[in-house]
C-alpha cells in the first residue's frame, strides 16, 4: 500500500533531499501521530446516519472551522443526527462528527516557535452538567476553572507532552491551546488545536499563564517576542526561486 510504502520510507530517512518526497512524509508523520490523538471522522449528510453505526453514540457533530462551540450539537439519540447536521452545514462546508468521549475537560495553552513550544499549566474546566457550551462559556458564572488541573504528575506530563507533539506536527507558532477530553480510563484525547485562542483578561490563555507566574503583559510580549513575517513570494511558494 502507498500509506505503508511512505511510512516506511519515513523510518528509512531520505538518501538525498526531494521537495515531493519531503511532504509525503511530514505528510505520514501527521496522520500517524494524530491518529493516536484524536478519533474522528468527516461525511456528508448522506453519510452522517452511518456514523450512529459505526461510532456508535453518543456523538459531537460540528462545523470544523468555528468557534465557540457555535453550531455544535451533542448527539444521544439516533434520529437527532439529522438536525444536528444541518445546524453544523449552516456554519460550515464541512461537517465533522466525532465520538464523544465522556470525561474531565482539560486545556493546555502553548507558547513558542513550532519546535520549541512550551506547555504552560492545564486548566481544567468543569462546566454545569459537562457542558460547556456559548452559554456556560461567556454568559453564565457556573463554570469552574481549576488551575493548575489537579491531576498526578505522570499525567501532567502526558498531556503536556501530547499538546507540545501536536503543536509541532500541525506547524503551530507563536501561541495555540490544546483542548482535550480525559476519558473515565484516564487517558487523553485531543479534541483540537486552537490557533488563534481568546486572549481577553478573562480568557485560559492568559490565566495560565497566570498561574505561571506571567502577567497578561509579560504573556503579550512573550507571544510578540516570537513574531515574524513568513509571507514568501508566488515564486517560492511554486518550488521557485524568490
Amino acid at each position: 500500500m502507498a500509506e505503508a510504502a511512505t511510512l516506511a520510507a519515513l523510518l528509512k530517512g531520505p538518501t538525498r533531499y526531494r521537495p515531493d518526497l519531503h511532504r509525503e512524509r511530514m505528510k505520514a508523520r501527521r496522520d500517524f501521530i494524530l491518529s493516536e490523538l484524536a478519533r474522528r471522522g468527516q461525511v456528508s449528510e448522506a453519510e452522517a446516519d452511518l456514523a450512529v453505526e459505526k461510532l456508535g453514540l453518543p456523538l459531537i457533530v460540528k462545523p470544523p472551522h468555528e468557534g465557540s462551540t457555535l453550531g455544535l450539537t451533542k448527539v444521544t439519540q439516533a434520529d437527532q443526527m439529522p438536525a444536528a447536521y444541518r445546524l453544523a452545514a449552516r456554519y460550515d462546508a464541512d461537517v465533522l462528527i466525532e465520538e464523544c468521549i465522556i470525561g474531565r475537560e482539560l486545556t493546555v495553552p502553548l507558547l513558542g516557535g513550532r519546535r520549541d513550544a512550551r506547555a504552560l499549566p492545564v486548566v481544567e474546566i468543569v462546566a454545569p452538567g459537562g457542558n460547556y457550551d456559548y452559554e456556560h462559556k461567556y454568559v453564565s458564572n457556573d463554570t469552574q476553572y481549576i488551575c493548575p488541573a489537579q491531576l498526578d504528575a505522570d499525567l501532567t506530563a502526558r498531556v503536556m507532552e501530547l499538546s507540545r507533539q501536536a503543536y509541532e506536527v500541525l506547524a503551530c507558532d507563536g501561541w495555540g491551546r490544546a483542548d482535550f477530553m480525559l476519558d473515565q480510563q484516564g487517558r487523553p484525547w485531543l479534541l483540537e488545536m486552537n490557533t488563534s485562542p481568546g486572549m481577553t483578561s478573562h480568557s485560559l490563555v492568559p490565566m495560565s499563564a497566570k498561574a505561571d507566574g506571567m502577567d497578561y503583559q509579560a504573556l503579550c510580549l512573550a507571544i510578540l517576542d516570537t513574531a515574524s513575517c513568513k509571507v514568501q513570494s508566488l515564486a517560492v511558494q511554486a518550488g521557485g526561486e524568490g
